[in-house]
């Protein structure tokens, strides 16, 4: 590989030719007389073969000791190059920053035994050493660099200059180091061929930056102008026509002269779509900080604006730098009024006019902006609106002199570098005058820059390159043509997106998200051809725009494009404006698209779904929350007829003791509209009157115990008139009777809901069939029964009498049970978590254990008083008793040995383990609770109350303890540290208190009227739900969802939680004891003094399915349109009833 330098002159690696010649790779010494053929790939017809031959005329290594640092040859032709070949020009790596630099190059590639030549692409990172540059890992592509790429030419992608030459030395037999031997190395190699000239002084497309001031000519005057302008005024505007060169003027004019004569700090910022962000930015920049600006910095530097003002940021940078003034540009000014919306442009306006209040010399602000855009700041808000009337500075087209110097002063003071003669005053000859076609002008000057020989800008290079009127569309239709039908079609979509959709000739930046994704190699590819310039503003969001607007006239091209898809951009520019004034009020649902406009945004996101990724997803907001108000709107309405529903059924009820079955008809259509509390209640008071309740378990007698069967089908009630009964739940038949000689106290199922057990005063405990209602079995001891409770496994029953024992009964045998004997009252009776042993408590001072199945004695507990609660720890390795001797034991149940005693001041009268059993919990009279280590005995904290406390519970995740005491108050600890994480109080004494299943809300019952739902981690009260008397109970569904309550004042109640809403309310006839959801959460049982149990559907389908049961007839088409209107389609609620 080799690349040619001269009209027959080329370059290549040494150790190239020595392969080509069959010597040594690393031979040093010069090759004698040796001639090299050299094959064209590229030029002639397609398939066609070009060879010449060439003689070695340059040869460096055998100037040194060490080959891969001198690995340079040169050739020369023995005629010229052939037609369609040119010689390249060389640059500097150090002409661009580091790392920045886009490279290429090109070689053949083996595949199997072909050669296939392909393109490769890297990016420079710096030297490797004094002759060779790295690249980024390797240079790759499709392909890698291989050995044959050796001697390759390594080119710029912006400008196709000659950077250095491949260098692929082998490491192994696959792999391969690769460099690239630089410019520099080359020139010294072969000077009087390979000259580089120097930095190029022109800037093509890009406006003069302040580094580019030596450089800078032509507007000498205009820029004294502005120096005094700036020592009178705080704000100094530049105006004139698109390409006048404004900026420029401002940054490589007016600023290093400044510099000149004061400590100058300076900062810059154009302001797009948000310029307080921006201007934050530049003052972070001006004080010295470097990106990215962390965001907290950013907000700081605005708050100062908003507080102080720019005199009192510039103040701080200042202060920071040392300097005596700051600079503020403000260039392209008028994107405040092409980019920005309102709230944006008026936020700067603010800033700056109160900067023309202050007065202050600390600061100055240069804003350069095109004059067609004037007026809109002219009619800005007083006093910039009229300050910039009169004091503003216009940049005109340069005099002939000023042209001139322009042309031909950066060459010269670049190095020296030469015009032909003439050839100046044909460029201005060729210049047409116009403002907008400086940057014309000054890329033509680039490009003749580069194709300079011998510090010689020539007549035929500038011919070649079409003149100042055609140089740049002819840069830009190579760099066009070079791309891949793909890529060509992705930059005609990029360009169009940088064009105002409503003027073409004015462009605009956008965001990378709002060009497609797959487009964005396209873009970084015209950037590197220095026909896009991409940026990274303080946001951090990569930001497009055209190089400069000299494209929009100079490119023929992109001016037809420009008419195409007009209604689509203009549409697509207005979505992206409305989605920046969304972003700008912090996402606020009001700057959504709705109506006309979403329909539209819609249809245009179907049809050009690919060209809107970066306003998708703000459409598809807009869709959803369109939706969900949509939805919200219809629920209002919904709720709004439900109720008139709900009226109208109450109406109907109060008008005459016949009117319950048009109430039933319209509570029953209230529901089917929307669950409403008035329609709920409208609906149960119409049941009430039609016909016998459904779900009304009626004894002659106080309720004093129910319980659902475990698959909630069934409901077990027990009575003081003697019977316990076992219903269906959901049609609340009686399922069977179970008849006993006294009043019965307890019922529970059997785990499998096969079998109920009772106990009853009459000194029994009874098993029964709960189908058939056939009495099992029966145990007896004296006493009258306090309790029952089923094994795990169902096979026994323990009980507990007021005889001085607990017994074990087999349910499955029928024989006489097993006594277990205290000589006193048994207090309680516990299962094992396996359920193969029970302990007992009782007052003869013993907590015993005992064989579930035998019922033999297998340790006995001694303490000195009453055992009053027993609990086994999860493994069921210990049990903990709570006593009345002032203390809590903790014992092996299995060999009876007593693990540690805990020692309280006063009577103990619960305990719980936690639920890893690492931790038991005591609650105490003396006003504390505790929380011990189980097996050390150690206390490792002490909840203090300011009553006898009751109750003590773990929450599930062990982390939490619920106490209870007669002070008032539920407590809420972090049971590891012991800190009180609330207290919560009611006015009377607390009757109830229940977690939800997930533990996060915790619900109280009081004597207040009151139920309240706390948070029990922060102790707030989420709601307060009122009866009209005393709470007595309080329960959770199992899903957490609903809290039922039950009072004093004859009602149960179902609310929501969260809201305090009122959901249900359910009449009974005297106050209501006991509250409990079915395992399904669909229905409530509650238990009263009137003598009943009853089951109420909670759900507002089967509350609609039981009246339906009961209705009696249809609307007619005269009432339904009298009271659901004629809009409403008539229908029959029971096809099988008349009208």
């Amino acid at each position: 590989m080799a690349f040619a330098a001269g009209p027959r002159e080329l370059v290549t690696c040494a150790h190239v030719v020595n392969t080509a010649l069959g010597r040594d790779k690393r031979e040093a010494a010069a090759p004698a007389d040796a001639w090299v053929q050299v094959d064209f790939p590229f030029a002639g017809e397609p398939g066609q073969r070009l060879v010449r031959t060439a003689s070695v005329r340059q040869w460096m290594p055998a100037d040194g000791a060490t080959f891969d640092l001198r690995d340079v040859a040169g050739l020369r032709l023995e005629e010229d190059l052939p037609p369609g070949v040119e010689p390249a020009t060389l640059a500097s790596a150090e002409d661009g920053p580091a790392g920045e630099r886009r490279v290429g190059a090109w070689g053949p590639n083996r595949d199997g035994t072909q050669p296939r030549p392909g393109n490769v692409v890297g990016s420079l990172v710096g030297a490797y050493d004094q002759a060779r540059l790295q690249v980024d890992g390797e240079l790759r592509g499709v392909f890698r660099v291989q050995a044959g790429y050796s001697g390759g030419p390594v080119w710029d992608q912006s400008t196709g200059q000659v950077v250095g030459i491949v260098q692929a030395v082998p490491r192994s037999e696959r792999a391969q180091d690769v460099y690239v031997i630089s410019a520099e190395t080359l020139v010294r190699a072969w000077p009087n061929v390979l000259y580089r000239p120097p930095p190029n002084p022109y800037r093509g497309l890009s406006a003069f930056g302040e580094e580019d001031a030596p450089f800078f000519f032509g507007r000498e005057d205009f820029v004294t102008e502005l120096v005094a302008a700036v020592e009178e005024r705080p704000l100094i505007v530049v105006g004139g026509r698109s390409g006048i060169g404004k900026s420029s003027v401002v940054a490589a004019g007016l600023t290093p002269r400044l510099r000149q004569e004061r400590t100058l700090a300076v900062g810059s910022f154009r302001p797009g779509d948000d310029p307080m962000p921006r201007l934050a930015a530049a003052l972070a920049h001006a004080a010295g900080a470097s990106r990215p600006y962390p965001v907290q910095d950013l907000q700081t530097w605005q708050d100062r604006v908003t507080e102080d003002g720019l005199a009192g940021a510039a103040r701080l940078v200042c202060a920071a730098t040392g300097a005596s003034r700051l600079l503020l540009i403000i260039d392209q000014f008028e994107q405040l009024f092409t980019e920005c919306g309102p709230d944006q442009r008026a936020a700067l306006i603010v800033v700056l006019n109160r900067l023309l209040a202050d007065g202050s010399r600390t600061v100055r602000v240069a804003a350069s902006v095109r004059n067609d855009f004037l007026y809109l700041l002219n009619e800005a808000p007083d006093p910039l609106g009229t300050y910039t009337k009169d004091c503003w500075h216009h940049l005109r087209t340069m005099t002939p002199g000023e042209l001139q110097r322009a042309i031909a002063e950066p060459a010269r003071v670049a190095g020296g570098t030469r015009f032909d003669k003439g050839l100046v005053e044909l460029i201005c000859d060729d210049f047409p005058g116009r403002p907008g076609d400086l940057p014309l002008l000054e890329f033509t000057l680039t490009r003749l820059w580069e194709l300079q020989r011998d510090r010689r800008l020539t007549l035929q290079a500038y011919r070649d390159l079409g003149g100042v009127k055609g140089a740049l569309a002819q840069y830009a239709e190579q760099r066009f043509e070079a791309l891949t039908p793909g890529q060509r079609e992705a930059a005609q979509r990029i360009f169009t997106e940088l064009l105002q959709p409503d003027n073409p000739e004015i462009a605009r930046q956008v965001r990378r998200t709002d060009l497609r994704t797959d487009d964005w190699p396209t873009a970084e590819l015209l950037r590197d051809a220095r026909l896009l310039a991409i940026t990274t503003p303080a946001r951090g969001e990569q930001i497009v725009e055209i190089a400069h607007e000299a494209l929009l006239r100079g490119w023929g091209r992109l001016r037809e494009w420009a008419e195409g898809g007009r209604e689509f951009r203009l549409w697509k520019a207005g979505v992206i404006a409305d989605r920046q004034r969304w972003e700008n009020h912090q996402r606020d649902p009001d700057q959504l698209l709705r109506g006309s406009a979403l329909a539209e945004a819609l249809d245009m996101a179907a049809e050009h779904a690919a060209d809107i990724e970066g306003i998708a997803h703000y459409i598809a907001l807009s869709k959803e929350h369109a939706e969900m108000e949509q939805a919200e709107r219809s629920r209002s309405l919904r709720q709004l007829a439900a109720l008139r529903l709900a009226r109208h059924s109450q109406d109907a009820l109060a008008a005459s003791a016949d009117g319950h079955p048009l109430a039933l008809a319209l509570g029953v259509l209230s529901l089917e509209t929307a669950p409403t509390f008035d329609g709920d209640l409208a609906l149960r008071s119409a049941l009430r009157l039609a016909g016998r309740p459904r779900r009304r378990f009626t004894h002659n007698g106080r309720v004093v115990s129910a319980a659902f069967s475990p698959d909630g089908t069934r409901l077990a009630t027990a009575c003081d008139d003697g019977t316990a009964r076992v219903w269906d739940a959901a049609s609340g038949a009686a399922i069977v009777s179970l008849a006993h000689e006294a009043a019965v106290s307890e019922v529970v199922f059997s785990p499998d809901g096969t079998h109920v057990a009772t106990a009853c005063d009459d000194g029994a405990a009874r098993v029964w069939d709960a189908v058939s209602g056939a009495e099992l079995v029966r145990f007896a001891h004296g006493g009258w029964r306090q309790s029952v409770v089923f094994s795990p496994d169902g096979t026994c029953v323990a009980t507990v009498g007021s005889d001085g024992a607990a017994w074990m009964w087999n349910t499955t045998a029928g024989t006489e049970g097993t006594r277990l004997d205290h000589d006193n009252e048994v207090n309680e009776v516990v299962f094992s978590p396996d359920g193969t042993r029970v302990v007992t408590a009782g007052d003869d001072a013993l907590a015993r254990v005992w064989d579930a199945a035998s019922g033999a004695e297998l340790a006995r507990l001694t303490h000195d008083d009453a055992v009053l609660s027993v609990a086994f720890s999860p493994d069921g390795a210990r049990v903990a008793a709570a006593s009345s001797e002032s203390a809590a034991r903790v014992w092996d149940p299995v060999t009876g040995a007593e693990i540690t005693r805990l020692i309280h001041d006063r009577s103990v009268r619960s305990v719980a383990f936690s639920p890893d059993g690492t931790r038991l919990a005591t609650a105490c009279a003396d006003g504390t609770a505790r929380v011990w280590d189980p097996v050390a005995g150690a206390e490792i904290t002490r909840l203090a109350h300011n009553d006898e406390v009751n109750m003590v519970v773990f929450s599930l995740d062990g982390r939490y303890l619920a106490t209870g005491s007669d002070d008032h108050s539920a407590r809420v600890w972090d049971a590891a540290s012991g800190t009180e994480i609330t207290c919560l109080t009611h006015d009377r004494l607390i009757w109830s208190v229940a977690f939800s299943p997930d533990g996060t809300r915790l619900a109280t019952a009081c004597a207040d009227g009151t139920a309240r739902v706390w948070d029990p981690v922060t102790g707030a009260e989420i709601t307060r739900l009122a009866h009209n008397d005393e709470v007595n109970a309080v329960a959770f569904s199992p899903d957490g969802r609903y809290l039922a309550t039950g009072g004093d004042d004859r009602t149960a109640r179902v609310w929501d939680p969260a809201t305090g809403s009122e959901i249900t309310r359910l009449t009974h006839d005297r106050r209501v004891w006991s509250v409990a959801f079915s395992p399904d959460g669909t229905r409530l049982a509650t238990a009263s003094a009137d003598g009943t149990a009853r089951i109420w559907v909670l759900d507002p389908p089967g509350l609609i399915a039981q009246a339906l049961e009961r209705l009696t007839f249809n609307l007619t088409e005269e009432q339904w349109s009298r009271y659901l209107g004629p809009d409403v389609p008539y229908r029959l609620l029971r096809e099988d009833l008349d009208s």
